[in-house]
């Protein structure tokens, strides 16, 4: 057998690659995971090999419409087509919260030209630092939050006033968004502790993913998170809370064989220098008020800067 006909090298080769890559038949089982895939969405091979992709394992999502475009499939298009198909999208991961990927589909054909199944790669996507940007200097050592493993409260505030600092040294602008999860003490109530602090967990790692690097993501009082966006104008506040809201639409909780879904309101506000830590977020959770006294699931900024934005899905 000569070197490119051992399935073995092709075997080793995929699983070195640091991308995810997955193979499916016609039927669309699974028949290969590699080790990058099993890095990236938590799932093992031995949890998916042999069965049938799970359509919502990706959704694609476009921020130029501000609302997910329904379930991510460029497998079965390039087995209709015979043609690579290319995408941004969102992988559910194992956990339950949603990480950004972009994915290629090629479809794959025996030796006489027929489209027997697809491959697909797929690669995490890291939203950009802007260009130019001061690098963020942290002073202080994280506390942290028992259930979500952010910062805690205290540390979230010291963040926030070294932001101030940058702000007023530097003219670094920032803004911050607070975000809670809608209706929490009712899905307590309804469904116990423990899944209420797996939907907290699944929430907060799903903001963490859709977030900038040099952005910050902390805890505050009462289940709200905090995101400290650096470098970001109006038009971007809206845009990353309305990823945000989108990207937990697209998660879930799985306890114990059921998948229950959770909802975010948002609320944010652009840091002035006549500001503060407590007026800043005074005003960011006004905005989110707001976005919850609309029924939740919505973006709100503080209302001398812009409207309320979401409720469409």
């Amino acid at each position: 057998m000569s070197f490119f006909q051992d399935p073995e090298v092709f075997r080793t080769v995929l699983n070195s690659l640091p991308l995810g890559v997955y193979l499916v038949d016609r039927d669309l089982k699974i028949v290969f995971w590699n080790h990058g895939a099993e890095k990236i969405s938590g799932f093992l091979g031995a949890d998916l090999l042999g069965r049938v992709y799970r359509d919502k394992l990706l959704v694609q999502y476009d921020e130029g419409t501000s609302r997910p475009l329904g379930k991510a499939c460029q497998l079965t298009e390039a087995m209709r087509d015979g043609a690579t198909k290319e995408a941004d999208a969102y992988l559910l991961h194992k956990e339950g919260h949603r990480v950004p990927v972009h994915v290629c589909a090629v479809p794959l054909r025996s030796s006489d030209g027929k489209i027997i199944g697809a491959a697909e790669s797929f690669g995490e996507l890291k939203f950009p630092v802007v260009r130019g940007h001061r690098p963020s200097v942290h002073t202080q050592p994280y506390g942290i939050h028992q259930i979500t493993g952010l910062p805690d409260p205290a540390s979230t505030g010291a963040r926030i006033n070294e932001a101030f600092e940058e702000l007023k040294q530097h003219r670094v602008p920032f803004c911050v968004l607070c975000m809670q999860v809608d209706g929490l003490r009712e899905f307590e109530a309804k469904h116990g502790k423990g899944p209420s602090e797996a939907a907290q967990r699944v929430v907060a790692h799903t903001l963490a993913h859709a977030l900038r690097p040099d952005d910050f993501l902390g805890c505050w009082a009462d289940h709200e998170f905090v995101a400290i966006l650096r470098y970001c104008e109006k038009a971007g506040v809206n845009r990353v809370g309305d990823r945000v809201r989108n990207m937990v639409n697209c998660s879930e909780v799985d306890w114990w064989g059921d998948e229950l879904s959770v909802t975010v309101s948002v609320g944010g506000a652009m840091a002035a220098e006549n500001d503060n830590a407590g007026t800043l977020v005074a005003r960011a959770q006004a905005a989110l008020q707001h976005s919850t006294d609309e029924g939740g699931n919505c973006v709100t900024l503080a209302a001398d800067e812009t409207a309320t934005i979401g409720k469409e899905d």
